[in-house]
């Protein structure tokens, strides 16, 4: 029987312009791309407000735990909202694995009371339930739950949010900015209240404006803040409760217009508040205070600009954080230290180069929002990009010996992605932490943790020590690297190296690393060759002018054209081209994209500087191209060109990945989809975009506060690792199989293959794989598929399939054999015999076949 092309199978699907519409429409959200992985960076995407140890199992066996609370979206490596545990060695999230557990939006301060953790914030929820700014975890650190307390949701926290907590006289207290209410037995609760395990209760009117922090001084609760009266007495951003009434500590802060106390800690006997403030008492006290409980004083000579947020004590030593850049008369990037004895007895120190320095650029808008003393060193967690050594985004360790990340990360975003032994690889101007130690250059990534790369590539002692990563590219089983580096591992090479999976080796002896700047720009295999350009003029001892060939043991130049600019390279309809800035002999003018066929170089028709670029992806029978930080990109079918708008601003990466050409830059990623570019992530300057195990890959570089450094998404269409192979020559009577195959992690995927456009009958025609056995004359042509889940669909590359009709005994002539062979087939009624392809063997097929036998193979 031959096949029939119809519609049956595709019941309630539209059919048009050659693309299969399915009417399913998923709900709302689901077909987004999914954010699997933000921040591999070590800490967060989104502030750090608090720091609190605990011990979930109390005098258990079990080790106490750091939570961390805040505004965050990621922490680690792991998707964590609001709140997450560091268990020494990971970030986790609280109770099981893929639990709903966080405090949606977010947490402000954390506190354990009576064994149990407790979080205050501005969250509605509490896991799945609702929740009143307040919430305890019940449990142990895995199968725990948040709960309201008791029956007893407080209802004056329900609009505002709780912004301190502290253990006072064996009772819970909470503040913040909750709304003024009365409860049935006449406690007033204003921005304060109290719990005793089984009511709440008001502090005596409590204050007239927001409350800040809370510590415990010499018997009494300290409360700071933005307030001005405390239980009805005047008190200006600082009181003081004793269990009774409210009292001012010898008129408060002065200055600005509203002073503001922001955190509150015990130093050396001296109670210490920090803010946002001029005096204290009337004494001259820039943003930090020290009341020793009479009276204040300042701390030196103060802030000289910004605000304390954060205070702690470690080692008989003050710690205090903000978003001050000078204090006490020093540079101190958002931390600082203060000492009242030993060699730097009162004065202040700052922390190495302090929080967020990205070369020259500083971030005033960063803040060092929560200090903690923990057994290893002091934790700083906040709004901020990198410790400036510590490679860290919103948390990090400060150790006598300098900053520490926790976990692993990235301090620099990786300029080059690429897949070798089953891992990805990332390259660039990047220190991460890896088991044993850091690593620079280079990572690897296996899913779920990133490995050195045989010691990392780096430059001589004394050169400076940022990277440039240009290019990376596989050729012969090994993983090749260009950049501006002198050594891979221990070895010497000049500015490239390859690795064969267990130790890296130099290819020749590399180009003279003399003056500035990378010196090899791009690499790409061709005819058997690694092709090199750049602004060498030599390559393993030959002389050469920025165009050079790899044949596995040595280096020759290309002759015919000069490099002036490198740009990207990339093989396209078995020719090499090259982008940039180029010279072809014998011509004065420069071209910014020629190719090269191994014998003759030639430019590219209506090709010009206007349109120039030095990026270049092929994807589907068209080549792109793009200028790094332009806007514009061109796709070249091998005659003519077309522009595709829309792209926005500033590309800085154009690759071929997920099926699809993807554009990154200062608007993060986009995809072209045939007709236009379609916005996939909004993560701010992607310099670099890859695919691994199903998952588009992505750098980012000047992060904000809510970008990362590397990035992972799962996109919500599903796209194709694995094109459908066609045929120069097949055979009539033998089988040939059609494969496609999905990126992992995608459900309700279905198949539709097509021949010359028409739709294939179920069940041939609507798997991963179409069997076409035995192959008929009539199956010659252009196949493709189309791959749909419930959020779109995706249409394979064409595979053609070529046969001679006549020739059934496959040996590539009409011969009497031919003839033989059919009419055995014929006789035995044979579906191979069906010439015609119209269901039938019968008479007309033999009529068919000797006309075409007649007229030979072509």
């Amino acid at each position: 029987m031959a096949r029939r092309f119809t519609l049956t199978n595709l019941a309630g699907v539209a059919v048009f312009a050659g693309v299969v519409a399915w009417p399913v429409v998923p709900a709302a959200g689901q077909c987004e791309p999914e954010v699997v992985q933000g921040e591999v960076i070590s800490g967060f995407v989104g502030p750090v407000s608090a720091v609190v140890e605990w011990d979930p199992d109390g005098d258990g066996p079990g080790a106490s735990v750091t939570v961390v609370s805040g505004g965050f979206r990621f922490a680690g490596n792991e998707r964590i909202q609001s709140i997450a545990v560091w268990d020494g060695m990971n970030w986790r999230t609280l109770g099981a694995e893929n639990s709903s557990v966080e405090l949606s939006p977010g947490a402000n301060a954390l506190v354990v009371y009576r064994g149990e953790l407790i979080a205050g914030g501005w969250f509605s929820r509490e896991g799945g339930a609702p929740a009143n700014r307040i919430a305890r975890w019940v449990g142990d650190l895995e199968s725990g739950v948040w709960q309201p307390f008791g029956d007893d949701v407080p209802e004056f926290t329900r609009y505002g949010e709780v912004r301190a907590m502290t253990v006072y006289d064996d009772q819970l207290v909470i503040a913040g900015a909750f709304v003024p209410r009365v409860n049935a037995e006449n406690q007033e609760f204003k921005r304060i209240a109290s719990w005793d395990g089984m009511t709440w209760r008001g502090l005596d009117g409590g204050m007239n404006r927001i409350v800040n922090s809370l510590a415990v001084y010499q018997g009494e609760l300290i409360a700071g803040g933005r307030f001005s009266t405390a239980g009805g007495t005047n008190a200006s951003g600082v009181a003081a409760w004793n269990g009774t009434e409210w009292r001012a500590l010898q008129g408060g802060m002065g200055g600005p217009a509203i002073p503001n106390v922001r955190a509150l800690a015990v130093y050396r006997g001296r109670l210490i508040a920090g803010g946002g403030f001029e005096r204290a008492g009337g004494v001259l006290a820039p943003g930090i205070a020290s009341w020793n409980g009479q009276s204040w004083s300042g701390l030196s000579t103060g802030l000289a600009n910004g605000e304390v947020w954060a205070l702690a004590v470690r080692s008989g030593r003050l710690f205090v954080g903000g978003t001050f850049t000078r204090v006490g008369g020093i540079d101190a990037n958002r931390i600082a230290v203060w000492s009242v004895a030993g060699a730097n007895a009162n004065r202040w120190v700052a922390l190495g180069d302090g929080v967020d320095r990205l070369s020259n650029r500083v971030d005033m808008s960063s803040s060092v929002r929560a200090l903690f003393n923990t057994g290893n060193g002091m934790l700083v967690s906040g709004r901020f990009v990198t410790l400036h050594d510590g490679g860290a985004k919103g948390i990090g360790l400060w150790t006598e010996s300098g900053w520490q990340a926790l976990g692993s990360g990235f301090n620099s975003a990786p300029h080059r992605f690429e897949t070798y032994g089953g891992e990805l690889v990332a390259a660039g101007a990047f220190t991460i932490p890896v088991e044993g130690g850091n690593t620079t250059g280079i990572a690897r990534w296996n899913g779920q943790v990133w490995r050195a790369l045989g010691g990392g590539l780096s430059r001589e002692p004394g050169e400076s020590p940022a990277l440039t990563i240009a290019a990376m590219s596989k050729y012969r089983g090994e993983l090749v690297v260009a950049g501006d580096f002198t050594r891979a591992g221990s070895r010497a090479v000049g500015g490239i190296a390859r690795w064969n999976g267990s130790r890296w080796a130099p290819l020749g002896s590399g180009v003279p690393m003399t003056g500035e700047g990378t010196k090899i720009g791009a690499l790409a295999t061709f005819r058997g060759e690694l092709f090199a350009t750049g602004t060498f003029a030599e390559i393993g001892g030959v002389t050469a002018r920025g165009i050079a060939a790899w044949d596995g043991s040595r280096w020759r130049a290309i002759e015919g054209a000069r490099c002036v600019y490198p740009g990207d390279m990339c093989v396209y309809q078995g020719e090499l081209y090259i982008n940039g800035i180029l010279q072809i002999d014998g011509r004065e003018q420069r071209s910014r994209l020629v190719s090269w066929n191994g014998e003759r170089w030639r430019e590219l028709a209506g090709r010009n500087n206007q349109r120039g670029g030095s990026l270049l992806a092929s994807h589907q029978g068209e080549l792109y191209t793009a200028q790094v930080g332009g806007s514009v990109v061109w796709a070249w079918n091998g005659a003519a060109w077309r522009f595709l708008p829309g792209v926005d601003r500033n590309i800085l990466s154009l690759e071929a990945v997920a099926g699809q050409v993807m554009a990154g830059g200062f608007d993060g990623i986009a995809a072209w989809d045939g007709a236009a570019w379609q916005r996939i992530s909004e993560s701010s300057v992607v310099t670099a975009i890859g695919s691994y195990r199903g998952e588009v890959v992505g750098a980012t570089s000047y992060p904000s506060n809510d970008g990362d450094h590397f990035f992972r998404l799962r996109l919500a269409r599903p796209w194709l690792t694995r094109q459908p192979q066609g045929s120069a020559h097949v055979c009539v009577g033998e089988t040939h199989d059609l494969v496609v195959t999905v990126a992992p992690g995608y459900d309700g995927v279905t198949y539709q293959w097509r021949h010359n456009g028409e739709p294939i009958d179920a069940p041939i025609g609507t798997h991963r794989v179409l069997v076409l056995s035995p192959l008929r004359p009539t199956d010659a042509g252009v196949y493709d598929c189309v791959v749909s889940n419930p959020c779109g669909s995706v249409t394979s590359a064409a595979a053609e399939l070529r046969l001679c009709a006549p020739d059934y005994n496959c040996d590539g002539a009409t011969t009497g054999a031919d003839v033989t062979v059919f009419y055995d087939l014929w006789f035995a009624g044979n579906a191979a015999a069906d010439f015609n392809g119209d269901g039938l063997v019968d008479n007309q097929d033999v009529v068919d076949f000797i006309a075409a036998w007649q007229g030979g193979c072509p």
